[in-house]
């Protein structure tokens, strides 16, 4: 699940994660958030507008996704979330 807000009195971009317990141990929970912030790094950063804030929490089924699941399912909600911010 994503959310974002934009904060005009930011200097640029920022990520929030929340991976609870449920997801797995800390192991499962590290790489899920790894693989969030490489995803935001990469590509989530440049196709939201300036000044988002970007939280995103992890939903049961998240660690076991692989990273190119991972990544297409933050793609195609970022892609919402893009559409949604440039129509405000």
């Amino acid at each position: 699940m994503l959310y974002a807000a934009i904060s005009p009195d930011r200097s640029g971009s920022r990520l929030g994660l929340t991976v609870s317990r449920r997801i797995g141990n800390a192991v499962v929970r590290n790489r899920v958030k790894r693989r969030s912030r490489e995803c935001y790094r990469l590509e989530l950063r440049r196709r939201l507008p300036l000044h988002t804030e970007l939280l995103v929490i992890a939903r049961n089924g998240a660690g076991q996704l692989s990273s190119q699941d991972l990544y297409s399912e933050l793609l195609a909600a970022a892609g919402v979330l893009a559409n949604r911010l440039s129509a405000q």
